[in-house]
């Protein structure tokens, strides 16, 4: 794989780490085709994010506030781990409510 620029590639600035990469155009096209945005990580961070969710899978929670069984994504249990966060106690809907969010 090329590693210059060639003429339509986009030159986008990573996120995480800062580099500069290009987003080639067959890639573009990809990622157009699946309704997707530009990619805001180089492949290199990319990869990286996917390994960390390496250990862990989707789990089922039970709401504090209405009882309900919710499903808890992998990639949101590595999101919380990454920060020292506590898992989620209530169901998205009863978070919003709490925030006074309209239904």
């Amino acid at each position: 794989m090329s590693t210059s620029p060639q003429p339509g590639d986009k030159l986008l600035i990573c996120k995480s780490c800062g580099c500069r990469f290009a987003f080639g155009v067959g890639e573009q096209y990809f990622f157009a085709g699946n309704g997707w945005g530009d990619p805001v990580r180089c492949l290199d961070c990319r990869r990286a994010a996917k390994a960390a969710l390496v250990g862990f899978e989707d789990t089922r929670r039970q709401c504090q506030a209405c009882g309900l069984e919710f499903r808890w994504p992998a990639a949101e249990q590595a999101s919380f781990a990454r920060r020292g966060w506590t898992p989620p106690r209530k169901c998205v809907p009863c978070r919003g409510k709490a925030r006074g969010d309209q239904p």
